[in-house]
């Protein structure tokens, strides 16, 4: 009697000898998904943190680099319309270096929707295009011209609107490109398809000659008419301008411009 209580059972002692490892192994596997998950963890806590980086970075130069519009004119034709409208702008107090080239303008009027970017800056050229902030406002044309520098039956001239960049004062007036906090051009749209004799001006303020044909088809402004600009620049900030025409241009000679 007193032999079997101290006698060893094998079959007991190995089956502990397998739970203890089965234990083991489950321990080892628990602390393995422990420290996956948590690499998984710290993996997408570092995405969210520098997409946050990224978002925040984005927003801040979409509000720092924006425009300010602080003059809106438009050319009076005989007509008594609208045919060409000037928005001068200057950067916003702290912005980077904006470069007007990339703008783009999005117009809106009652009867009329467009998007519109910088003209060409070849001028009169079969290879046409579009200009970049390394060119002079000069050299900037909004003109349509065709391979043989004839005005007119050019399909580029037919739902492309551009707009033109007119220099005022720039700390470097022979880009586009605005670099300091003083500096003012002008974006210059014109709304016409055609120009009438001494009715238009071209950036540098010259005459344009007679039907001298535009990219695009956007119609005049009449009187009393209004509409709606927006600009956004190569970042994504957005400046709205809102146009009004004098109820009466009657008194206006064709060539002069009025404060809209």
């Amino acid at each position: 009697m007193i032999q079997n209580l101290f006698n060893t059972d094998e079959s007991t002692e190995s089956r502990r000898a397998q739970v203890g490892i089965g234990t083991l192994i489950v321990f080892i596997a628990m602390v393995l998904v422990a420290a996956i998950a948590a690499g998984v963890l710290i993996n997408t806590a570092g995405f969210l943190q520098t997409q946050a980086q990224d978002t925040g970075t984005e927003s801040t130069s979409q509000v720092a680099d924006n425009l300010n519009v602080i003059t809106e004119v438009g050319n009076v034709s005989s007509n008594d319309e609208i045919n060409q409208l000037r928005l001068g702008v200057q950067p916003s107090a702290g912005a980077d270096d904006i470069n007007l080239a990339q703008v783009t303008l999005q117009y809106v009027s009652d009867n009329e929707f467009a998007n519109i970017v910088v003209g060409n800056a070849t001028g009169k050229s079969a290879d046409v295009e579009q200009a970049t902030g390394d060119n002079d406002p000069d050299e900037i044309r909004v003109e349509a011209y065709n391979s043989t520098n004839s005005q007119f039956d050019d399909p580029r001239a037919s739902g492309d609107e551009r707009f033109n960049i007119s220099v005022v004062t720039a700390e470097n007036e022979d880009d586009v490109v605005m670099t300091d906090g003083a500096d003012r051009y002008e974006l210059v749209l014109p709304l016409t398809a055609a120009a009438e004799p001494g009715d238009i001006t071209d950036a540098t303020g010259t005459a344009l000659s007679a039907n001298t044909a535009f990219n695009g088809d956007l119609a005049p402004l009449a009187e009393g008419a209004d509409t709606e600009i927006t600009i956004t620049t190569e970042v994504g900030s957005q400046t709205v301008a809102f146009l009004q025409v004098p109820d009466s241009l009657s008194g206006d000679d064709p060539g002069t411009t009025v404060n809209l």
